[in-house]
């Protein structure tokens, strides 16, 4: 496959960029001389011969035009020399006309006057072409010109105070390169100051990113006849480039562009570039530290150029943070330059083709088995056709995929099937739908397509968790030539979209092997003759949903009696399954029914034909389960939920779909690659709570019937496509609950998500919802006299709280009710930390605080709350004391933050509190410290807590650490810092004499499997260590023997035998300890005798042991034939 310049040069036609709706960019055919015409050249090149102007000198310093009355130029004005070439012409034509002379003096005095009035005839023409060059037109108010030419030595009157602010701009981001003449820094800001009809101003944010631009546009060579810079348009409508919705360059695509020199350094000033494209092109030099700026870039590529260098550190660490996902460079063949260990693909420059039998006699054993292998499937003529798709894809497969697939691999039929598709796309490489990527698994060649709005399009290639393909949907990729068999391979796909393409010839049968085929949609092509009669069976026999053909236009290329695009749907339908129907078209449609490729359709189909519930037209939960079918059929991941023929909706995906009486109350479909918009079905959920489409493809605007929910607490739309503003009314409606959305694209006065979203208030107390002015009156006074003055402050939870009490709490509760305290006290907690997951349901039902997930009650009263792992996140208001009941608060790993509140103190039935993992700081009330049997958990770099296990034993686990240097997370560790802390009954403090011998006997023990020991299992971890079986020790208490033959031991030795540091000796054969022996060990300058005989150890004996046997101060006894030990070092090796 040629490289993208050969491509380019070998091109029968020229391409000229157009951007579509889509994001994507096309060229059309033209005459490839013409694309090397200078006469059609849109960009300025060096040689002033073809300039439509002399380059004029920009100022040294800006400053200088408006303190100065002349303009320096360093010398480098261009002199007038329109009057020495006529003078030329004129002494050529004399010189001519002189020697006729010789011959005839009337010759010579008629040629001379012919000659003469040539002369003068071009001489006016060329000075009308030179007075054309040099006309200033006049200037508008802000002092830009109004044409396209530059005068040609500038004064400093010509200059605006417009242009001199953008010299002055221009030089803050590029230095003094854009004086230096003839460099593309100098022509880009010639550019934006004399020719740039946009009028744009220095202060503007998009000043930089239109000089940059332009800056690339004079890095090319011959590329500018596919980049056009356009004075008067807008740089995000220029070709190849992509925006976002307040106009920042996100995307620039200057793939074979014929870039030279260097990467410009300016770039840094894009900050919210997240696409770039600069391969096949010749660019050189290193590649710029300066990408490091760009936070956003997501897409990278640079391959196919002459840099050289070392990737900066900077791009690798986005990829390894996950920001970068792709990032390309020449850095894989011998002549490549650049060095980087982050690259996804380094790419190579493609071989030129091969004969069309591929060389046979040159390859290797596992190539020549590869190709057998598809020569099975595809058959010879087909591999040995040097024009054929499946002659490329063979070749790209055994020659240039790096990824060397096995001959007998599961997927190599899937990559040489796709690489078929690929070759069949009629359109250059980089425009193709999915990109070929040696070494690159297939599920993951999908390309990322931007869509006009800078997002990106939903994948061409879907597999599954095993890498098998089920979706290919290749739509509208200019696929050319017949079906190939081949894809009867692909015994995983579900889904198989050719529709709107230019394939000819017919149906092949052979697509009957795809058993699992659910969707076959082959319409708007060329294809003839009839859907094979194997594919409509599949279609009868209800393994496949839906085919589409072109069998419906007057000519009917295409017979079929199964497509739901041609056939009627009504056939051999019964009564109950038409009146099932007609019930779903009233509710989504006819036309949304009956399009063959629409979700509708195809839910409308699974409900009539393939579930075996068999609901009847009247049945409460038809709709309920049609809808979820429905958006089971937008999403593009359909592993993320399961739908069963055989049992009720709600038992589907209990994870994300949640039932309260068999009605959904919450549908939690985030990162399911939804497509397409919000289905207006959606309104049939009343009793839905929460709503949750986040992170999918989702376009278009948000259906006005979201309004009619009115149940609905939590509604997450963001991270989508979605455009337009929020319904009128979901605000009202919703408050105060949470509501997301992309705020860049749509209008949403009260998503948290927005930073100037503000939630608008209740309903005011004389309003319909609201109850009497009296009762809310002794509300707010109750209120105030409980939380304090901030119940009078506008958005906050104190205020939040109260006016939730007043108008939406369904209880209705007065300010006198026993338990008005306590439930104003939830409330408050939801405000301050919510809106939280174990608070959903407090919002849809009049369900008491008792029966909210995570609080348990004592009868009424409430005793407990259990609120870990919830996703809290806010400060702890005060008004908790007002739970003065509750004994335990379990608030464990959340996103809580702020002090904790002195009111905490008052709380004096508590006897429980987890504040870990939370970002909470501060003390903890010393008063609570006194109460008794209390247990507190807190961050203690965090937070003062005298009586908190984590923190009274803080300095003690240091100490433990300090002994176990080398690993203190293995479980013999854990549980022997536990045994120490929590269960020791000696109570040994960081200072005791006896910490380091006993925490080191304990990690003896579990390391060993203690708790299986027969002999001395009655024993250790029990009262005094130097009572413990095999343990001797000296009066002064130090451990001079362990001795422990025969005692049921299996694991590994600690390290931590080199803390006893008095020990004389280690007896421990006759065992089943494992893993090698500790070089630690040989710290122990005392030891005399070693014996660890009859054992399963592996290895050899550490030179620090055998160190001190060759100065015969210990003996050591091993198994010799396990253990690797010299006879030097070990007796009886």
């Amino acid at each position: 496959m040629p490289s993208g310049e050969t491509r380019r040069k070998k091109s029968k036609s020229k391409k000229v960029a157009s951007k579509h709706s889509d994001g994507e960019y096309h060229r059309a055919a033209g005459d490839e001389e013409d694309a090397f015409d200078s006469s059609n050249n849109h960009c300025a090149v060096d040689n002033d011969d073809v300039l439509p102007y002399p380059e004029a000198q920009l100022p040294e310093s800006p400053q200088r035009i408006v303190e100065n009355q002349e303009l320096t130029t360093n010398g480098n004005s261009l002199p007038d020399i329109s009057h020495r070439r006529k003078m030329s012409i004129k002494e050529k034509l004399t010189a001519q006309a002189s020697v006729h002379c010789s011959y005839d003096r009337f010759l010579c005095f008629l040629l001379s006057f012919i000659f003469l009035f040539a002369v003068f005839i071009a001489g006016i023409q060329y000075e009308e072409k030179v007075e054309k060059q040099t006309i200033i037109t006049d200037s508008v108010d802000h002092g830009q010109h109004n044409g396209p030419l530059a005068p040609i030595n500038p004064k400093p009157e010509d200059y605006s105070q417009r242009q001199i602010d953008l010299v002055i701009k221009l030089r803050m981001l590029s230095g003094n390169v854009i004086s230096v003449p003839n460099t593309p820094h100098h022509k880009a800001a010639h550019w934006m100051l004399w020719i740039d009809r946009s009028g744009i101003s220095a202060d503007s944010p998009f000043v930089w990113q239109r000089y940059i631009l332009a800056l690339f546009y004079y890095h090319m060579g011959d590329g500018n006849n596919i980049f056009e810079l356009n004075e008067n348009t807008d740089e995000c409508n220029w070709e190849r480039i992509g925006c976002d919705v307040e106009g920042h360059v996100q995307h620039i695509r200057f793939v074979n562009c014929d870039l030279f020199g260097s990467i410009p350094m300016e770039i840094q000033a894009l900050s919210e570039l997240a696409y770039l494209d600069l391969s096949h092109n010749r660019l050189t030099g290193e590649i710029p530290k300066d990408f490091q700026v760009l936070k956003k870039i997501q897409y990278l590529f640079m391959d196919n150029n002459h840099l050289e260098g070392v990737m900066p550190s900077s791009l690798c660490k986005l990829r390894k943070d996950g920001t970068l996902s792709q990032l390309t460079s020449d850095c894989d063949s011998d002549d490549r330059k650049v060095h980087c260990e982050c690259c996804t693909n380094c790419a190579n420059t493609l071989p030129d083709p091969i004969p069309p039998n591929d060389g046979e006699d040159t390859l290797t054993e596992y190539q020549k088995g590869v190709m057998q292998r598809l020569r099975n499937i595809s058959g010879d003529a087909a591999i040995d056709d040097g024009e054929s798709p499946q002659h490329h894809a063979n070749h790209w497969v055994i020659k240039e995929d790096t990824m060397k697939v096995a001959v007998n691999a599961e997927n190599l039929f899937q990559r040489y099937i796709l690489a078929i598709l690929w070759n069949m796309m009629n359109s250059m490489d980089e425009e193709k739908c999915f990109s070929l990527k040696p070494g690159v698994h297939e599920c993951d060649w999908d390309s990322q397509q931007y869509s006009s709005d800078g997002g990106l399009q939903p994948s061409r290639i879907s597999c599954d968790s095993q890498k098998r393909i089920q979706f290919l949907h290749l739509n509208g990729c200019k696929l050319r030539g017949q079906i190939p068999d081949e894809l009867s391979y692909l015994s995983s796909i579900r889904t198989l979209d050719f529709s709107d393409n230019s394939l000819e010839g017919v149906i092949p049968s052979s697509l009957k092997m795809l058993d699992r085929l659910e969707f076959l949609y082959l319409d708007h092509n060329l294809l003839e003759g009839a859907v094979p009669n194997a594919i409509c069976n599949m279609k009868d026999q209800n393994s496949l949903f839906s085919v589409t053909a072109d069998c419906t236009n007057a000519k009917r290329d295409v017979s079929c009696t199964c497509c739901n695009n041609c056939a009627e749907m009504h056939n051999n339908l019964n009564n109950r399954q038409k009146a099932v129907m007609q019930k779903l078209r009233n509710l989504s449609g006819s036309a949304s029914i009956d399009d063959g490729k629409s979700p509708q359709h195809r839910a409308n189909h699974w409900m009539i034909k393939v579930d075996n519930m068999q609901l009847a037209a009247d049945a409460d939960n038809l709709y309920q389960r049609y809808v979820l079918v429905l958006l089971f059929y937008m999403m593009g991941d359909q592993e993320k939920i399961s739908i069963d023929a055989n049992s009720h909706e709600c038992t589907w995906s209990p994870e994300r779909i949640k039932c309260y009486n068999d009605n959904v109350t919450s549908i939690k479909f985030d990162n399911c690659a939804i497509q397409g918009p919000v289905p207006a079905e959606i309104r049939i959920f009343k009793e839905l709570t929460r709503l949750d489409l986040s992170s999918n493809f989702m376009s278009g605007q948000i259906p006005s019937e979201l309004a009619d929910l009115h149940n609905l607490a939590t509604l997450l739309l963001d991270d989508n496509l979605l455009e337009g503003e929020l319904p009128n009314g979901l605000c009202v409606d919703l408050f105060p609950f949470k509501v997301t959305a992309d705020c860049n694209r749509v209008d949403c006065p009260c998503c948290s998500n927005c930073p100037s979203s503000q939630l608008p208030l209740p309903p005011s107390p004389g309003s319909s919802v609201a109850s009497t002015p009296t009762r809310n009156q002794q509300i707010n006074a109750k209120c105030l006299e409980l939380l304090g003055s901030e119940v009078n402050v506008k958005n906050s939870p104190q205020h939040f709280a109260t006016q939730w009490m007043m108008s939406y709490d369904t209880d209705v509760l007065d300010a006198t009710s026993p338990h008005f305290s306590q439930r104003l006290a939830v409330a408050l907690l939801y405000y301050s930390l919510g809106p939280p997951k174990w608070v959903e349901p407090f919002r849809v039902s009049p369900l008491d605080e008792c029966d909210l997930p995570g609080v348990e009650c004592d009868g009424k009263i409430i005793v407990s709350l259990k609120l870990a792992n919830q996703d809290l996140m806010g400060a702890i208001p005060a008004g908790i004391h007002l739970l003065s009941e509750v004994n335990h608060m379990d608030f464990k790993n959340n996103i809580i933050s702020g002090d904790i509140p002195d009111s905490l103190s008052s709380m004096s039935k508590l006897e429980f509190l987890d504040l870990r993992d939370n970002l909470v700081k501060g003390s903890l009330p010393i008063s609570m410290c006194s109460q008794a049997s209390v247990a507190f958990h807190v961050n203690c770099d965090n937070v003062e807590c005298d009586c908190c296990i984590e923190c009274q034993f803080s300095e003690l686990k240091q100490k433990l650490n300090a002994i176990s240097y080398k690993d203190t997370t293995s479980k013999a560790r854990l549980q022997a810092q536990n045994w120490i802390i929590n269960l020791d009954s000696s109570k040994l403090q960081a200072s005791s004499q006896d910490l380091s011998a006993r925490y080191t006997l304990a990690v003896f023990y579990y390391s060993l499997n203690g708790d299986s020991w027969e002999k001395s299992e009655d024993n250790w971890l029990d009262t005094d260590h130097c009572q413990w079986t095999g343990v001797t020790c000296l009066p002064n208490r130090e451990i001079v023997s362990l001795s422990m033959p025969d005692s049921d031991l299996s694991g590994t030795i600690p390290y931590e035998l080199e803390q006893l540091g008095s020990l004389m000796l280690i007896d421990l054969h006759s065992n089943q300890i494992t893993g090698k022996v500790p070089a630690e060990l040989g710290g122990l300058n005392l030891l005399e005798n070693l014996d660890l005989r009859d054992n399963i150890l592996s290895g050899q004996i550490p030179s620090e042991i055998c160190a001190l046997a060759e100065e015969k101060v210990i003996s050591v006894r091993v198994d010799c034939y396990d253990v690797q030990c010299s006879s030097s070092c070990c007796e009886e090796c």
